[in-house]
């Protein structure tokens, strides 16, 4: 069923924007919406009030950083240092990151790259032989 919707622009808006978030079109969107709103229990006396959030992403953020900062510390997620600050700029120092002098030329990258993808061809076809598809 089609129908059709004339709403404030603010509201077009902020549809738009909560849709790009989700990655939907405004249209599946706005049914999603509608849906959740109409198959939610409600009492019976409960009425709906529909309120614009007026929240803006920086609010968020905030929001999000807060809950971060007082969830206590998981020391799983802890990985201990393997070296001191100065041994790892020694390190860069004896032994330094490619530069753009060092990198690898178009016409390597194309040789290379042409040699990966003939590797793989060989490797998908022996996969195939070996899978009884060829």
């Amino acid at each position: 069923m089609l129908l059709t919707l004339d709403l404030p622009d603010q509201i077009v808006n902020h549809l738009e924007n909560k849709a790009s978030v989700l990655e939907l079109s405004v249209n599946a969107f706005t049914s999603r919406l509608l849906e959740s709103v109409l198959y939610a229990p409600q009492d019976a006396d409960s009425h709906f009030i529909y309120t614009l959030d007026q929240s803006s992403p920086t609010d968020s953020l905030r929001e999000l950083t807060a809950k971060i900062a007082a969830s206590p510390p998981d020391p799983s997620l802890i990985e201990p240092a393997t070296k001191t600050i100065a041994e790892f700029l020694l390190e860069l120092e004896n032994d330094p990151p490619l530069s753009d002098e060092d990198s690898i030329s178009p016409p390597e990258w194309n040789r290379l790259w042409a040699e990966f993808e003939r590797e793989m061809k060989e490797i998908d076809l022996a996969d195939e032989i070996a899978d009884g598809r060829r």
